[in-house]
């Protein structure tokens, strides 16, 4: 993983806390592994959800119902597309929650960080 203080070059003209805040605010998108039944209930529209044919509801129901679903399971993706037509909200919602956009560094700088790192370079 990168080093926060990487970025340092780039913002030497910045103060010490406003170069922290700039290093706080950097963020990243990460694929997701699995998401849960809830996630995916949330992402589904109802007008999407009462589309769908009765054994659809069942097959969803199966799907939300367990505790943690992979993202990229190829059974679980096949059945979720056959049910939510490419254009719709629900599967836009779906794609979404393949990624996250997270922090870029786990442990970001504060003003005393940069100051104390800018001192010994």
């Amino acid at each position: 993983m990168a080093d926060w203080k990487d970025e340092l070059p780039a913002l030497v003209a910045l103060s010490d806390a406003d170069a922290a805040a700039a290093i706080r605010t950097m963020t990243v998108t990460e694929t997701v592994a699995a998401v849960t039944g809830q996630e995916i209930f949330e992402a589904t529209t109802q007008a999407d959800y009462t589309a769908l044919t009765s054994a659809q509801k069942s097959l969803f129901h199966a799907i939300i119902a367990m505790a943690s679903i992979r993202v990229a399971g190829a059974n679980t993706r096949a059945a979720l597309l056959a049910m939510f037509a490419a254009g719709t909200d629900t599967r836009a919602n779906l794609v979404a929650l393949q990624t996250r956009t997270v922090s870029k560094y786990s442990n970001p700088p504060h003003a005393g960080d940069v100051a104390a790192a800018r001192a010994i370079q």
